[in-house]
């Protein structure tokens, strides 16, 4: 990405909701929200299925009076009833209830969201530029490899950045044992959602610049500072789409 075209993203900065739609946010209610619409859907496949065999696969029936005594019924074929056939009646209902108050939530406070992510950009926040350093780290065996950024910072001219970049990739190139220490230092806790301070783990260097693994190919990223008072290691970032 060019230098004009992170002047054209801090331009469109200036609102709270563009800014917001810009950026990459994992939303737990969001996900939350899908989960309980993927059970409720699973679960009334299962007890239309059910009720469907219990009929005889009769399809002209579907809508009727009998169909929907038998869809609602909770007794088994020994007339009794059980937890397992409570919760495939009742609880995908249940869970697309949840799932709208929880999407209906989601949508009301998205707003909300950007308006104090853009302050706290405005305030202690900046665009830096995700330039690839060549290393890749793993949280476990079973995770697929993230690949690690370097996130230039504004305090240092682009010359200044690109030695800076050409320095850690030679480091990478050397496979070192300090190279070791910095997979060490990004697999320890959320890899992806916190960049690593590179003055940390590479001492002599200017502070500002940090290392940060991603699951994603990406080219700018938002940095928003700690507020006084908080760790170094309390930076958060966000993805620019």
């Amino acid at each position: 990405m060019l230098l004009v075209s992170i002047t054209q993203l801090q331009s469109q900065f200036t609102d709270p909701h563009r800014f917001g739609k810009s950026l990459r946010i994992e939303r737990p209610t969001m996900a939350a929200a899908g989960i309980a619409l993927m059970f409720a859907v699973i679960g009334l496949l299962w007890n239309l299925r059910s009720t469907l065999r219990t009929l005889d696969n009769d399809f002209s029936a579907i809508g009727s009076s009998r169909f929907w005594r038998v869809f609602w019924s909770t007794l088994g074929e020994d007339q009794a009833t059980s937890v397992w056939l409570n919760f495939v009646v009742y609880g995908p209902p249940i869970l697309l209830v949840l799932a709208a108050v929880l999407f209906a939530y989601a949508m009301i406070s998205q707003n909300a969201l950007y308006r104090r992510l853009h302050q706290a950009y405005l305030e202690r926040g900046y665009l830096a530029l995700a330039q690839p350093t060549g290393l890749r780290v793993s949280i476990d065996r079973k995770s697929a490899g993230l690949d690690v950024d370097l996130l230039t910072h504004p305090s240092m001219s682009e010359q200044q950045n690109a030695e800076l970049l050409a320095h850690v990739r030679q480091q990478v190139a050397a496979a070192g044992p300090q190279v070791a220490q910095w997979e060490t230092a990004l697999t320890k806790g959320k890899v992806a959602g916190r960049p690593l301070p590179l003055a940390q783990i590479l001492p002599g260097l200017p502070e500002g610049p940090l290392l940060s693994a991603s699951k994603r190919d990406r080219q700018a990223v938002v940095v928003i500072a700690p507020k006084p008072g908080e760790k170094a290691t309390a930076v958060r970032s966000y993805d620019v789409k």
